[in-house]
Formats: C-alpha cells, sequence, structure tokens
C-alpha cells in the first residue's frame, strides 16, 4: 500500500522501524515545529515526499492511504478531512471520541467508496487467534482478569508539572484511552457488548493515571487493571471449567500465552513486530477490495468504542 503517514511522534516512527514489507511509504505530514523530524524520518526510510500542509497532502496522487498516527483530539478532523478527499484510511487507536463521529465517519467512507479501519494491534495478531480457536474448549468462562500497567515514559514530565499529549485532558489523553483500549478490544471481540460497565480511576490534574474497569456480562464477570504509573509484570487470564488461558506480557503484543486444558498444555511466543499483522491484514483488504471484512472490523471497533465511552462517563 502507498501509505501517506500524518505524525511525526513515536507511533510513526515505530510503524517506520517496523519495516513491514506491505508498506510503501510515499509521504509525511508533519506541523512546521516538527519539520525536522519529518525530514530525518523521510531521509532514513526512502519517504519522496514531505509536507506541512495537510490539504497538500491529501492532493498527493502518489498516496492511496492516509495514516493518522497523531494525538487522539485529531482523529475526526483528519478522518474525515482524508475521507473526503477519498483516500482509505487507517487510524490509530482509539478511533474517535464519540460513537456519533464513528457513525459518521463510516458512513462518509461508504459515500465515498473509501475504507475506514481502525489501527489496534491485537485482535490482528496470530496470539489473538490462538485464544478464539481454544476459547470453547475452557467450557464456561466465570472469570476473565487483565492487566495491562507501564510507567509511562512522559510521566516523570507530568510529575515535574508538565503536561505532555499523553496525559492532556484536552487531547483526550490518560490511561483508559492510552491503554485500557487493548483490553477492551479484546474482550469485545471475544465476548462481545457486556449489561454493565464501571470505571473506577485515579484522577491527577483532570487524567486519570490508573483505573480498575469492570464489565458484567450475563454470567461472566471481567476485571481490568490498568496503569500508566506504575511498574509491575502484566498477566491475564481467561478462567474456564475446563481450563485456562494465561497471557504473559503486554496486551497490544499477546507475545506469550500458555493454554491449559485437562489433556493438553499449549505455550506460544510471537515472533514478529507487533504491527506487521495488522498491516499484512489491512493489505489484504485493500488488495482484495474486501467491503464485508472493513464492515466487521467497523461492528467490532463500534462496540469496542461504546464500551470505551460508557466507562469513562461512569467515572
Amino acid at each position: 500500500m502507498k501509505l501517506g503517514i500524518v505524525g511525526t511522534g513515536m507511533i510513526a516512527k515505530d510503524l517506520l522501524s517496523a519495516k513491514i514489507s506491505v508498506i510503501d511509504p510515499v509521504a509525511i505530514l508533519s506541523t512546521k515545529r516538527s519539520q525536522a523530524i519529518a525530514t530525518e524520518l523521510a531521509n532514513e526510510y526512502g519517504i519522496k515526499q514531505t509536507y506541512v500542509d495537510y490539504d497538500e497532502f491529501l492532493q498527493d496522487p502518489n498516496i492511496d492511504v492516509v495514516y493518522l498516527g497523531i494525538p487522539n483530539n485529531l482523529h475526526y478532523e483528519y478522518a474525515k478531512k482524508a475521507l473526503e478527499a477519498k483516500k482509505h484510511v487507517i487510524c490509530e487507536k482509539p478511533f474517535v471520541d464519540t460513537v456519533d463521529e464513528l457513525i459518521e465517519l463510516k458512513t462518509l467512507a461508504d459515500k465515498n467508496d473509501v475504507y475506514l479501519l481502525e489501527a489496534i494491534t491485537n485482535i490482528h495478531l496470530e496470539g489473538y487467534n490462538l485464544i478464539k480457536k481454544h476459547l470453547p474448549s475452557l467450557g464456561r468462562i466465570h472469570l476473565v482478569n487483565m492487566n495491562y500497567l507501564h510507567y509511562s515514559s512522559r510521566y516523570d514530565a507530568f510529575k515535574a508539572g508538565d503536561t505532555p499529549t499523553a496525559f492532556d485532558p484536552a487531547k483526550n489523553g490518560g490511561c483508559l484511552n492510552d491503554l485500557g483500549i487493548y483490553p477492551i478490544h479484546l474482550l469485545a471481540a471475544l465476548f462481545g457488548m457486556p449489561e454493565k460497565i464501571k470505571y473506577q480511576a485515579n484522577m491527577e490534574r483532570g487524567i486519570d493515571l490508573s483505573g480498575l474497569l469492570t464489565l458484567t456480562y450475563s454470567d461472566l464477570l471481567v476485571n481490568v487493571a490498568i496503569s500508566k504509573a506504575s511498574r509491575s509484570k502484566n498477566h491475564s487470564v481467561i478462567s474456564g471449567e475446563n481450563g485456562y488461558i494465561d497471557i504473559s506480557g503486554t496486551l497490544n503484543e499477546l507475545d506469550e500465552i500458555k493454554i491449559v486444558l485437562p489433556d493438553q498444555i499449549i505455550n506460544w511466543q510471537a515472533n514478529c513486530h507487533r504491527m506487521v499483522a495488522e498491516f499484512n491484514d489491512f493489505d489484504a483488504i485493500l488488495n482484495e477490495q474486501n467491503k464485508k471484512a472493513v464492515d466487521e472490523l467497523y461492528q467490532e471497533s463500534l462496540t469496542a468504542l461504546k464500551i470505551l465511552t460508557t466507562a469513562k462517563a461512569s467515572r
């Protein structure tokens, strides 16, 4: 795919450094303040064009797909303009701020015959497919405990009085948006929409530094602990009557999984960069013009966003 990258932050750099074979980065957009960074990235990764004006960027005929790796509060505005320019859009998680915004963007994408996709790594990973395959073998599942605790590289700046993007309420930062979206997507994909949603957060300067998310299904209780201000080993367990699935490591990577059943134990480890699988899937969708897959992913993203927005409202 001929990709136009919007943003020069950590996630854009991570995507480029992964050197995913299906990606051909043909252009990159930055702010004027970050123009030097864009030039460095263009030189390092062979990107032909750099832009500081989004309208000019969208007029580039070499760009087929726009990738949005920008602050959360800009997702809706930038996605809408790209869809209006009849470009496919891959938008970093969380998609947008409200369910109405997502529905509007999907309607616009369909009208212009382009695809709108959310870049959420875990539901595209081989580890996720392994979990989904063996989930029925667990029998009735009573409890799920998930943890995603990470001491953010920006937390020290926050403690010193600064307001980095990841900790800025005005830019839709915070723990639930940044880290909580990963377990939310997993749970939405595996179990659907819960009956009750409650989020209790440790708040400071208007932002959730950490919190506990509880999802209640008809016969299943889920507890999710998340933090951008904690150092801890990450360990998640799906517990059933016949066995359990143990996930070690972060929930955006699913890099180590153990499945324990009465007659079988499966140990599995990931062997590639976490972003490879999702972009391989996106490339296949685009090449095959697989609208059905786009719509299925949209429905999963819509469920995840409903959980996310309800959780935020319950604080």
